[in-house]
């Protein structure tokens, strides 16, 4: 199988250097394509941290991330979310729902910002992974009119609507 991220020697250090917080340091693991990987650890361990640094939402202190034979430490700002448009599914811990706009439209949102999609397609995309996760029939409903399990598929049909090749999810549980 081939590895889909390899992360090495990885270290965050939060403040300067006289106030310098370590959550990270010298970490290495590489992930393949099709495997399942849990990160766990008591709270405040650096799991969401480490997440965050995968998926190219922050940046390292010190070390290398390669998602899909790229190095994100290489990439600028709109290099990145580019990189994590077309390659990583994420599923945030509180969800990050719009809250005026719809289910459909939330799990829309992601093809906006990548390669020209019709109009058609997206809506298509989009009932097509609400579908997967059982909330076709609640498409027109905001998040304040579904329950948190509901907000939560909704959550994952719009991390899984650009077909990424990595999915990353912050306590998807």
């Amino acid at each position: 199988m081939s590895e889909i991220l390899k992360v090495k020697s990885l270290s965050k250090v939060y403040g300067s250097k006289t106030n310098a917080l370590t959550v990270l340091k010298d970490i290495n693991f590489s992930v393949l394509k099709g495997e399942s990987v849990a990160i766990i650890g008591p709270s405040g361990s650096g799991k969401t941290t480490l997440l965050g640094l995968c998926a190219g939402l922050d940046r390292m202190t010190e070390g290398e991330i390669i998602l899909n034979h790229i190095s994100l430490s290489e990439l600028n700002e709109d290099e990145l979310a580019q990189v994590r448009n077309q390659n990583i599914g994420f599923v945030f811990q509180n969800f990050n729902l719009l809250n005026r706009t719809s289910a459909l439209e939330n799990v829309e949102l992601p093809l906006m910002y990548g390669p020209r999609v019709s109009a058609r397609e997206r809506r298509d995309r989009a009932m097509e992974m609400l579908g997967k996760v059982g909330l076709a029939d609640r498409y027109h409903h905001h998040p304040s009119q579904l329950s948190g399990g509901q907000q939560q598929r909704v959550a994952i049909a719009r991390s899984l609507v650009n077909r990424p090749s990595i999915l990353m999810g912050d306590e998807p549980t």
